[in-house]
């Protein structure tokens, strides 16, 4: 019977997961896709790609706030410049945020680890806007 429970747990859990995967997925199309591509791609030279960037492992505890707040001013991604003020996405609740970056994170970023919703709040309510 154990084995059984902790299969069904598993499950869940995958279940879960790919539900919030897709949620977010749903989420990137709708609020981000717009300039920053279907795929991550980006925009030439204006605005940088999301799939395969070095900026986002190195600042990837502000994303939340780069989310909600955006970003202004010049930023280095694979070794080109842009400096495109991207808006924020206020409305955005934590867990939409939190379901966004456990999209980039299983589409692109798969050594970086999913942060808590804990951790996302907890970053919102401390963002330099």
């Amino acid at each position: 019977m154990a084995v059984a429970v902790l299969g069904g747990i598993l499950y869940l859990n995958r279940f879960s997961s790919q539900a919030k995967i897709a949620k977010g997925k749903e989420l990137y199309k709708s609020t981000c896709a717009n300039c920053h591509g279907d795929t991550g791609e980006g925009l030439k030279k204006l605005i940088p790609p999301l799939a395969g960037n070095d900026y986002i492992p190195v600042h990837f505890n502000e994303l939340p706030c780069i989310i909600r707040y955006g970003i202004k001013g010049e930023i280095t991604v694979n070794g080109q410049t842009y400096n495109q003020p991207m808006p924020g996405l206020p409305d955005l609740e934590a867990d939409e945020i939190k379901a966004i970056m456990d999209y980039m994170i299983h589409e692109w970023y798969p050594d970086l680890e999913s942060p808590s919703p804990g951790k996302v709040s907890g970053k919102l309510g401390n963002c330099n806007e």
